[in-house]
């Protein structure tokens, strides 16, 4: 089991921005179809055998884990106005993987953050990063209040298999998010953002303020997704 204490709310968005013990190789600032800021390089190694289970058989139990940590993690801090880091980590959340965590106030998207690949040590640490990242660091909405907390719906969407994609190769946008990237600018799609391979890649450009005929770096992946 891992040990975390609480942090406050100031340290929480330290935590958000900067590099946690050694944790990310750099962050960019990306402008994302969900207003997504992806982390490059991983910090910790991607559990590939952990996402191949999850993708063969979508396990409810860590669903409900997930869902729920994020739902305590919006209440606790709107509550009080501190972050509440999981005392002891359940084995279902001790994986390591990418994750995102997109939230919805009246169905519509107010905030989404996450990475391609695991900057922390679990799951529970992910999730708790990441959902307080949509609510209050999102650059395209406004943060979100106490007001907001009963019409809030959660999304949480595991990462997996990120590949680089060589020219010419193409993936189903239905089943594969996407990243391209370019001279320090990059853009993300999730799956099912976009009818069309190239429909995807022209999105995460404009989103990316990327010119539509520059060159980019093609790197798709899959995610497992739970909702409230």
């Amino acid at each position: 089991m891992h040990h975390r204490d609480t942090e406050s709310t100031e340290n929480l968005r330290n935590h958000v921005r900067q590099d946690s013990g050694g944790g990310f190789r750099r962050q960019v600032g990306l402008v994302l179809l969900c207003s997504l800021f992806a982390l490059f390089g991983a910090a910790y190694p991607q559990e590939d055998a952990f996402f191949s289970s999850l993708r063969r058989e979508k396990d409810p139990v860590l669903g409900r884990s997930l869902l729920a940590l994020s739902r305590r993690t919006l209440v606790t801090y709107f509550k009080t106005g501190k972050v509440s880091w999981p005392r002891e980590v359940p084995k279902s959340l001790s994986h390591r993987a990418g994750l995102f965590v997109t939230l919805l106030v009246d169905g519509r998207n107010r905030g989404c953050m996450g990475s391609l690949h695991p900057t922390e040590k679990d799951l529970a640490a992910e999730t708790v990063k990441n959902t307080l990242a949509a609510a209050l660091e999102d650059p395209l909405h406004p943060p979100l209040s106490s007001r907001d907390l009963p019409r809030i719906r959660i999304v949480i969407s595991v990462v997996g298999n990120p590949e680089h994609l060589a020219p010419g190769e193409t993936r189903d946008p239905l089943r594969f998010g996407l990243l391209v990237r370019s001279g320090g600018r990059a853009g993300v799609l999730l799956p099912a953002e976009a009818r069309t391979f190239k429909g995807q890649v022209k999105a995460c450009k404009r989103k990316a303020g990327i010119r539509e005929g520059a060159f980019v770096e093609k790197i798709a992946f899959e995610t497992v997704s739970f909702r409230e």
